[in-house]
Formats: structure tokens, C-alpha cells, sequence
């Protein structure tokens, strides 16, 4: 199947990232130029990319089904690539820093401090989570806010990379509205449109966030720990319904 043949390929990829760093460490520190280093770390980036590609493609094909039981997904193989690829790229920038022309090396009464400077510029932030939307009015708030903080308004990344990123977060309804529209750096705009239209609805969002307020569960007992849940969820309710212009008033 195209899954199965998608796989295949990102697993030989994937052995490829994952390798680079040790591979990139048996060269030996007194072998390394500037040429060298720059070439690897470029030769890294680019099979990192077809890693990205290959992603976005297995999500276009993969079913509900198959991403359930399938252990790539399962278990967010990629996402552990992710900080293999952030770790083993930060060692080799690192590198060829260090032997930039014109760098000037610390001083022997400075190494101490500038390494952990320099161990402190170059620890990896932790992963955050991409946010996850399945076509679920509710949840379409949360989503665009957090998508557009967390990939969007991040200036590094081309479009072809948002719509990858785009392409991971979505499932179900919300990914099939996308189905058919190629992996392109000029289909992201097209694809955010689609999502903007289906979902930016402020109509039905207010009366999605009413009803859920009226649905509330009834608390049958005098326990201060349901009754406290039950007001952090009408309040929560609310809020939203305030943001959105629609006064507590008029429920």
C-alpha cells in the first residue's frame, strides 16, 4: 500500500538522521575543516527535509484507522526525530562556529566561563506539543490561537514547512476539508483559507460554547470538589462567550 511503501522510505531516512551525529563524530576533531563541517551540516538539513516531506505524506494517506495502530504514529516516532535532528544540528552548528574564518578562540583564563555560556546558549528548549483539531467547533479556538503562536508567527519557517506542520495537527473532519490540495509553499495561505472559512464561524462558535453551557452535568451531591469543577467550567464557558462579544446577559 502507499502507506506501507511511505514508511519504508522515512525508516531508511530516518536511520540516516539518527546515525549522523556519531558518523559526524568519528571524523576526529583534528580532521575537521571548515569545508567539511559545513557540508555535513548541510548534506543533515537536507535529509532531515525529505524526513519533513515524507511526514506530510503519510498523513495525507494514513486513515483514522491506521494512525491508531500503526506504532509510527502511535508512538510519535517523529516527534522523537525531532529532538534527535535539534540535538545532533546544535553539536554540529557548534562546530562550525568554532572554526568560522575570523573566529577568535577564549582565552585560556576565559574557557571556563565561555563554555558555560555557551552550554547555556545551546541547551535545547524543551518540545512543546503541537496543538491537535478535529473539526470540533469548540476546540477551533484554542487550535488557531496556539497554531498561529507556535508555527505561523515563527518567521525561520517557509510555508512548505507550515504546511507540513498543518498537515500533523489535523485529523478527521478538519483534515479531509484539506484532502485534496497538493504540499506546496503556496497552498498554505489556500489551506489556513479553508479552515478560516469552515470554522471562524462566530455565530456558530457562540452557540456551540451556549450549548455547552446548558448541557453542563447537574451535581446531585453537596461535594465541594464537583461543585468547584462544575463553576471553573461555567466560568470557563463564559469567558470564551465574552471574548467573542456575546454578553452573559442575554444567555
Amino acid at each position: 500500500s502507499m502507506m506501507e511503501d511511505l514508511l519504508l522510505q522515512q525508516r531508511v531516512s530516518m536511520r540516516t538522521i539518527k546515525r549522523a551525529l556519531e558518523n559526524f563524530k568519528k571524523i576526529g576533531r583534528a580532521n575537521l575543516t571548515y569545508g567539511i563541517v559545513r557540508n555535513r551540516l548541510q548534506t543533515f538539513k537536507e535529509n532531515y527535509a525529505r524526513c519533513e516531506l515524507l511526514h506530510a505524506q503519510l498523513l495525507k494517506v494514513v486513515t483514522n484507522e491506521q494512525q491508531e495502530a500503526e506504532r509510527y504514529f502511535k508512538e510519535d516516532v517523529f516527534g522523537e526525530l525531532e529532538d534527535v535532528y535539534n540535538a545532533a544540528s546544535d553539536f554540529i552548528a557548534d562546530a562550525l562556529a568554532v572554526l568560522e574564518p575570523g573566529h577568535a578562540p577564549s582565552s585560556p583564563g576565559l574557557s571556563v566561563s565561555h563554555n558555560q555560556q555557551t552550554e547555556k546558549a545551546t541547551a535545547p528548549l524543551p518540545r512543546l506539543n503541537l496543538p491537535r483539531f478535529s473539526g470540533e467547533f469548540r476546540e477551533w479556538e484554542t487550535f488557531r490561537d496556539q497554531f498561529r503562536s507556535m508555527v505561523i508567527d515563527h518567521t525561520e519557517l517557509s510555508n512548505v514547512a507550515r504546511m507540513q506542520y498543518l498537515y500533523t495537527c489535523l485529523k478527521g473532519e478538519a483534515r479531509n476539508a484539506l484532502r485534496n490540495l497538493p504540499l506546496t509553499e503556496a497552498n498554505f495561505k489556500v489551506a489556513w483559507d479553508i479552515l478560516l472559512a469552515r470554522y471562524n464561524d462566530k455565530r456558530r462558535l457562540i452557540s456551540e460554547h451556549i450549548h455547552a453551557l446548558h448541557t453542563l452535568p447537574v451535581v446531585n451531591s453537596d461535594s465541594a470538589q464537583e461543585l468547584a469543577l462544575l463553576r471553573d467550567k461555567a466560568t470557563m464557558i463564559i469567558q470564551t462567550l465574552q471574548n467573542l462579544g456575546h454578553s452573559s446577559y442575554s444567555l
